[in-house]
């Protein structure tokens, strides 16, 4: 009989502890902050007044120059502090995030399942329609798993881009209205910065986006579901 994804999900947690999830859970944090750090960087310069004074607009309304056109140095500056924070997040012997890969297969996947689960939970009771229809397709990664290489590992990176095809469709849209769409991850990093992407709809796609790429690292991994 198939399983529903609120099926699986019980299935899979209940064996979880804090002991087996803690390692999975500091690599979800170790993908998700040096975003983060990224866009406090472009925060600040905009709340600090370093980055020009803008006209603000409905997010597919924006025609400032500010957004359609990159500010080089704010973007490397972000993009430097994003790289050093992963740098000594992920890089051994003074990393921490790297043991989340050195742990068993069975306590990687129900700690994925679980923040999956709980960023689900929250997505819903926070009833945002946007957020939702960003959110749902991500259930599809609930079914990614160590499958060996060719077929397999093909089926997983299908799975893994399903779950981001609501995040294509919007930005293509978003892009297709904007004078300059090659500069369309400019245009969402500066209304990140200039507050008219909400700080908790940015903490939201780190957290997603963050789990995606563990979803994606344990499904492309060589291990067997063994538990350890």
């Amino acid at each position: 009989m198939k399983m529903t994804p609120l099926a699986r999900i019980q299935n899979v947690l209940s064996s979880l502890s804090w002991r087996k999830a803690r390692h999975e859970l500091l690599g979800i944090v170790g993908v998700a902050l040096p975003l983060l750090n990224g866009y406090a960087v472009l925060w600040l310069l905009a709340v600090q007044g370093l980055l020009p004074r803008v006209t603000l607009a409905p997010l597919s309304e924006i025609r400032d120059p500010v957004f359609l056109i990159p500010i080089d140095w704010a973007a490397l500056l972000a993009l430097a502090v994003a790289a050093a924070t992963a740098y000594l997040i992920w890089w051994p012997p003074f990393g921490w995030a790297f043991r989340a890969d050195q742990v068993g297969s069975t306590s990687r996947r129900q700690t994925l399942f679980a923040a999956l689960a709980l960023l689900g939970g929250l997505t819903l009771l926070s009833g945002d329609p946007v957020q939702l229809l960003l959110t749902a397709p991500a259930a599809l990664w609930l079914w990614i798993r160590p499958r060996g290489r060719g077929a397999g590992r093909a089926l997983n990176i299908m799975l893994w881009s399903g779950g981001l095809l609501s995040w294509l469709i919007a930005g293509v849209a978003l892009a297709a209205v904007l004078p300059t769409p090659a500069f369309l991850w400019w245009h969402l990093m500066a209304a990140a910065a200039y507050g008219l992407i909400p700080a908790g709809d940015v903490v939201h796609w780190a957290v997603l986006m963050a789990l995606g790429v563990r979803f994606l690292r344990f499904g492309l991994s060589a291990e067997s579901l063994l538990p350890r």
